[in-house]
């Protein structure tokens, strides 16, 4: 009897960490998008270019 009640609070654990998985995905997915994005704002070959040099005509 022992095992049997085991082994069906193992499948509701189970089945409780399958159903939480896709917002755990979710929010592993905005951590790492907002690291992505915190790098492209402090990247220095981005802040550190000469924004004149992109308003020249172009057949200069």
């Amino acid at each position: 009897m022992q095992d049997r009640v085991t082994q069906r609070f193992q499948i509701g654990l189970m089945g409780a960490v399958l159903a939480a998985l896709p917002i755990e995905l979710a929010v592993s997915g905005a951590i790492l998008l907002a690291f992505v994005f915190v790098d492209y704002l402090f990247d220095p070959k981005r802040m550190l270019r000469d924004p004149a040099a992109d308003c020249r005509p172009a057949g200069e």
